[in-house]
């Protein structure tokens, strides 16, 4: 991303970062449903002429933040990207997203402390991970710790 997209008289920094999760919040996003749906975010990104500068998936929900082109809506493009993922996470057995989604425009100047927040979200949640990923990573099944009393 070392240069602006641009078109025939414009230049275009777009940037947006999309939160979206499976159908009833589920922690259903193992480690290899999340790298499925990862190769699928981005090769459909690109078919839209976007880019995806940051994915995870954190058991219940993904995080993308995407540079995108000013010719798509924000609605197609997440049309596009859950449509797609979810093609490739049913090739496992039934799977389907939660209607709806989070999105919010981004800033260039903040693209690397949203990258850094995106790529820490399998620390932030490990609570709601599913059980494979606690055991593979060595962390064990215990339940998560309760939140600190409020004042």
């Amino acid at each position: 991303m070392d240069h602006a997209p641009t078109g025939a008289h414009s230049v275009c920094w777009l940037f947006v970062h999309l939160v979206w999760s499976p159908h009833r919040r589920s922690a259903v996003l193992t480690p290899d449903w999340e790298t499925r749906a990862d190769r699928a975010i981005r090769a459909k990104a690109l078919q839209l002429r976007c880019e995806v500068l940051a994915y995870a998936a954190s058991g219940d929900h993904v995080h993308v933040l995407v540079r995108y082109d000013a010719t798509i809506s924000i609605a197609d493009l997440v049309q596009g990207l859950k449509g797609v993922s979810s093609h490739a996470l049913n090739a496992s057995g039934p799977f389907r997203w939660q209607r709806g989604y989070f999105a919010e425009s981004v800033h260039r100047r903040d693209l690397d402390p949203l990258r850094d927040y995106i790529e820490r979200q399998r620390t932030r949640h490990e609570h709601s991970q599913p059980s494979c990923w606690r055991i593979d990573e060595g962390l064990t099944n215990a339940e998560p710790p309760s939140s600190p009393a409020r004042p």
